[in-house]
């Protein structure tokens, strides 16, 4: 299980990348996109409890620091099933993000990642 504080620096990191306007909001794509580069998958049913939980409803948003309220909290109870669910899988996120991927790749020799890609289209 990764560390609190590393998944809240995934976390800040990701939205970053999302948060395109700086809004300090994310719509429902935005979340279901926010969970694929954590590298959990989460379903509609689930955004949906965590709009209802934790976002504005009325304009269909989540305010970011909600969302960091609701990882980092005491709390392990939320009212829907699907919220429990999406914090659970949200806190335990321990695989790289997609960014990471992206920079080992953009870190690695050139000879390497040759060596890489003629092994990949061998295949």
């Amino acid at each position: 299980m990764v560390k609190p504080a590393t998944v809240i620096d995934r976390l800040r990191t990701e939205i970053q990348a999302i948060d395109i306007d700086g809004s300090g909001t994310l719509n429902a794509d935005q979340i279901m996109n926010l969970y694929t580069r954590m590298g959990v998958s989460i379903t509609e049913e689930e955004v949906g409890d965590l709009l209802e939980e934790i976002g504005d409803r009325e304009n269909n948003l989540v305010y970011e620091d909600n969302l960091f309220r609701a990882v980092i909290g005491k709390d392990l109870r939320f009212k829907s099933h699907g919220m429990n669910k999406a914090m659970i899988k949200l806190r335990g996120a321990s695989s790289p993000s997609l960014g990471e991927f992206i920079n080992s790749f953009s870190n690695m020799p050139e000879n390497y990642f040759l060596s890489f890609t003629e092994t990949l289209m061998l295949y």
